[in-house]
């Protein structure tokens, strides 16, 4: 593959390489069924090749870790239109859904897998949106008190 130019990116601290049972564990979080990337590669062919390719996986992406160098069809996403139920010739029956490539999706769960705890952590409290056990909507319950009061 084809490796993006360097951008003069540098690391501020030495990063662990992932491990075996990291690489496990992103795997339970990738669910099966779902489209192929622009390669026509699913989640189930990652997943059920043997230990020895999942060996040479983890090396490329701890190689990533160690340069930063991402392969280039990593930086390309393909879109999609699927059917909703309806007219087929209304627009408005048409979704779009982004086709990433399935290696950069477990690579990154991975890295997400890592940064989660310390993010989480360091989230303000005022933060609803895209945070665990929080929704928007208690949000608008907060400012009905307050306006109620």
């Amino acid at each position: 593959d084809q490796v993006a130019p360097d951008i003069g990116f540098v690391w501020i601290c030495e990063i662990p390489e992932f491990t075996m049972n990291e690489l496990q564990t992103a795997f339970k979080y990738m669910r099966n069924r779902k489209g192929a990337d622009a390669a026509h590669v699913v989640v189930e062919m990652i997943k059920c090749t043997g230990r020895q390719f999942h060996v040479v996986l983890l090396g490329m992406y701890n190689q990533i870790l160690r340069d930063g160098h991402m392969p280039l069809n990593w930086h390309c996403t393909l879109f999609t239109m699927l059917p909703r139920p309806g007219n087929f010739d209304d627009i408005s029956n048409w979704r779009p859904i982004a086709r990433l490539p399935i290696l950069y999706k477990l690579f990154f769960r991975m890295v997400h897998q890592r940064l989660k705890n310390n993010l989480d952590q360091e989230q303000s409290d005022d933060q609803y949106g895209f945070t665990p056990k929080r929704q928007i909507t208690d949000v608008f319950t907060i400012l009905e008190n307050v306006i109620g009061e």
